[in-house]
């Protein structure tokens, strides 16, 4: 028959009871000591006993020596456990208050990402009402101008005509004046240059009296046969251009005959050569080219002047704009309008600093 089971019979002590070893760690522990103190076995077991129960160290003990009377152990038995279990329970309570801290931390953490999220929609749709106000403004801007365009343009349609007539007969009573003052006055430089001075004033007037009259007097194109290149070509020996402006002429090989108004035509590549006149005041090279290609024929006018910036090219072909010192802008309108008329179409490309390219096209 084996020996009784003495640790068996410690644990179940009705007492609460520690068996410590001689520098006071813990090696066994009663079942009541667990119960008392709300503690489980491996949670104190190899500890010391001050890390334990650190405020009631003088509880009585018992020594267990060998046969040689060495101590092997210590019994202590716990008679006061209620400080150790309030520390205990302060602990447990500070652990349930730290938990509950640390959910309200996550639940916070939740709400304020959800609300950043609220806020970042909220701003996406700040971001675009701002963009749809702006484009708003910007087409009700474009609306204003348009309007108030289309009204100027009444008014001076109203006036062109009988204003152009009225200035043209002074303006030819003033060249005729130039021409007599030049043959009857002695050769003076002086005179001679304020004598020139007024002849280009004279023809620059002619030139807006004229742009109000055709932009006045639009007529119903009398379509016919024409040749562009031979359009072209008459154009270009009846227009005076300075000395400072090589002209380069290149026709199709093949004909490009359209049925378009032969005299409105004319008006177009005038307005189009003058305009590339313009752009070069320094000099430079207008390139007049037919083609053919795709069932239209075209002809394009081009300049190596200063270009057009990319704000305005929108803006060239309307009536009354213009970035010139002279000049009322009409003449690009003028050109487009009759295009148009004669079942046409007036593009362009330009770049700054190397020039413009106007291009008139009809189907054949």
């Amino acid at each position: 028959m084996s020996g009784p089971d003495f640790r068996a019979l410690f644990e179940t002590a009705p007492g609460l009871y520690l068996v410590l070893t001689p520098d006071l760690t813990i090696v066994a522990v009663s079942d009541a000591y667990l119960r008392a103190t709300m503690t489980r076995r491996d949670e104190i077991l190899g500890r010391g006993l001050f890390e334990v129960f650190p405020d009631n160290p003088d509880d009585p003990s018992v020594p267990v020596v060998d046969a040689a009377g060495d101590l092997v152990y210590i019994i202590h038995r716990v008679e006061d456990v209620a400080e150790f279990v309030r520390l205990k329970e302060r602990g447990s309570a500070q652990e349930k208050v730290t938990e509950a801290l640390r959910t309200r931390a996550e639940k916070m953490e939740v709400e304020v990402y959800l609300r950043a999220q609220e806020l970042a929609a909220h701003n996406e749709r700040l971001r675009q009402l701002a963009a749809e106000l702006q484009a708003a403004n910007a087409a009700l801007e474009d609306a204003q101008e348009t309007l108030v365009r289309k009204e100027r343009l009444a008014i001076l349609g109203q006036l062109a005509g009988g204003v152009a007539h009225e200035l043209r007969n002074p303006l030819g009573v003033i060249k005729n004046s130039v021409y007599y003052l030049r043959m009857v006055l002695p050769a003076d430089e002086k005179v001679a240059r304020h004598l020139g001075i007024l002849e280009r004033e004279v023809a620059t007037s002619n030139r807006i009296v004229t742009g109000l009259l055709d932009f006045a007097r639009v007529n119903p194109p009398d379509r016919s046969p024409t040749d562009l290149g031979a359009v072209a070509a008459d154009v270009l020996e009846r227009m005076p251009l300075p000395d400072a402006i090589a002209v380069v002429f290149k026709r199709a090989d093949e004909s490009p005959t359209v049925e378009v108004d032969p005299e409105q035509l004319a008006l177009v590549l005038t307005n189009l050569i003058t305009n590339a006149a313009q752009a070069m005041p320094d000099g430079g090279t207008l390139t007049i080219e037919s083609s053919v290609a795709d069932g239209r024929a075209s002809i394009a006018v081009s300049d190596t002047g200063v270009g057009i910036p990319p704000a305005h090219r929108e803006k060239v072909l309307q009536p009354l704009f213009t970035t010139k010192a002279k000049g009322i802008g009409l003449g690009l309108a003028v050109a487009k309008s009759l295009t148009e008329a004669n079942r046409g179409t007036l593009t362009l490309d330009s770049q700054p600093g190397h020039g413009t390219r106007f291009v008139v096209s009809f189907p054949r």
